[in-house]
């Protein structure tokens, strides 16, 4: 599905850039035990240069490159869904920054995403729309139709990353400890499942799900 999955990460040019360097990496520690697996690499040398007149990120002006982040997934959905759990996480609770997210699969469908806040946007610089929305109408368990384009609180699943069946990932700690059957994982998605586990990012909200 994913060999890797890449993070850029911008905040303002008057934050504090090593405390959300900080904190994103607590949360790497944080994810070893729910099952992360690949190498990743936490880079931030030669950064904080705010962005100006740049076309390609125009939409980051006045902001500044504070850490990329890469994880090589291979084709593990799960390891998947818990970065993109952590990153989302750390958009709502911990940065008032802006990240953006690739991978070189396909997990992200639009090519790329864009995170600020709770919201999610697909990062117009690398996507193809036709080609996204034919993907996301080939899934017939996509109950809605259209793709937002602007900026969305909330989506149909399947839209911004695919559904996954949790069946095959059951041996993974994280839900292996949730005791579900053979046969109820069966029926679940990766998302389903994660609805169930307790991320230690997350503030007493559901953040878990990515198939939004």
């Amino acid at each position: 599905m994913t060999n890797a999955i890449h993070l850029g990460w911008f905040e303002p040019a008057t934050a504090a850039f090593g405390d959300a360097r900080r904190q994103f990496a607590r949360m790497i520690d944080d994810a070893r035990p729910l099952g992360l697996v690949g190498t990743n690499v936490l880079t931030h040398d030669g950064f904080d240069m705010p962005i100006d007149d740049d076309a390609r990120f125009g939409e980051f002006r006045g902001f500044a490159l504070t850490f990329t982040f890469q994880v090589e997934v291979a084709h593990d959905a799960w390891s998947a869904l818990v970065v993109l759990n952590m990153a989302r996480a750390f958009a709502a609770e911990f940065s008032a920054g802006r990240g953006v997210v690739f991978d070189d699969g396909n997990f992200v469908l639009p090519g790329g995403v864009i995170l600020e806040g709770r919201t999610i946007a697909a990062d117009l610089r690398r996507t193809d729309i036709l080609a996204w929305d034919r993907r996301v109408h080939a899934d017939l368990r996509v109950r809605e139709s259209g793709v937002p384009i602007t900026p969305v609180v909330d989506a149909p699943a399947g839209v911004f990353f695919p559904i996954v069946d949790a069946e095959p990932y059951g041996h993974v700690p994280a839900l292996r400890r949730l005791k579900f059957s053979t046969a109820q994982l069966a029926k679940m998605t990766l998302d389903d499942v994660a609805a169930h586990v307790r991320f230690p990012w997350n503030r007493g909200h559901d953040s878990s799900s990515v198939s939004k």
